[in-house]
């Protein structure tokens, strides 16, 4: 989604906020590949909010 938006900054010539988008967006993968990715298992995984974990 804010690629998407950093993408629309760009078409409207604002760099600066394309760039804020761009930065959100690599959070965002950060976040998520720390909650859901398993490197051992080279997969995504699912996260089970009832007892906090990812399924094994």
């Amino acid at each position: 989604m804010e690629l998407d938006l950093a993408h629309f900054a760009i078409i409207l010539g604002n760099a600066s906020v394309s760039e804020a988008y761009e930065a959100a967006s690599k959070l965002r993968i950060e976040a998520m590949n720390s909650v859901f990715w398993n490197t051992e298992r080279g997969q995504w995984l699912d996260y089970w909010f009832g007892n906090s974990s990812t399924s094994e």
